[in-house]
């Protein structure tokens, strides 16, 4: 049975971690987004971004609401949940001044939502970056349900 995620408990989480998450000089996530090839064309630069982290992380089965990874033990771990990957997608786009939304979604119950990942702004476009899902700027077909969170910092 999957879980169901409460929009109150992830906005709090989602935020709380992303406005802790300081990229120092020397640490893995600082590492990882200096290896990062910077395309000035930041659909372009998004699409790479998103095969990296679709190549690079594994999905992990959820674990309770509440319980997550910060984003350095999702990078040293190289998975995580819906949950995890939302978080860090949160960190990066804010590094690299992406705006973005969150989009919570149901696929079995409108009163269950049990899967979340950001969809970033660029220009008036929406790109979806449901690195689960698979599919670079798709969302996954059998969606009954969603709820919007936008960025309370963009």
């Amino acid at each position: 049975m999957e879980r169901a995620i409460t929009i109150e408990n992830i906005v709090d989480i989602f935020y709380r971690t992303i406005n802790m998450e300081q990229l120092t000089d020397s640490s893995p996530l600082t590492d990882f987004v200096n290896s990062i090839p910077k395309d000035p064309d930041k659909r372009k630069f998004l699409q790479q971004l998103y095969n990296l982290i679709t190549d690079k992380f594994r999905y992990e089965k959820g674990r309770e609401i509440g319980e997550f990874k910060s984003p350095q033990r999702f990078l040293i771990d190289e998975e995580g949940d819906a949950t995890d990957y939302a978080i860090f997608w949160g960190v990066l786009l804010t590094h690299f001044n992406i705006k973005y939304k969150l989009k919570v979604v149901s696929f079995h119950d409108s009163n269950v939502y049990s899967h979340i990942y950001p969809v970033a702004e660029l220009e008036g476009e929406q790109i979806v970056l449901d690195s689960i899902y698979g599919r670079f700027n798709e969302e996954h077909p059998e969606i009954t349900a969603e709820k919007i969170i936008h960025n309370k910092k963009g």
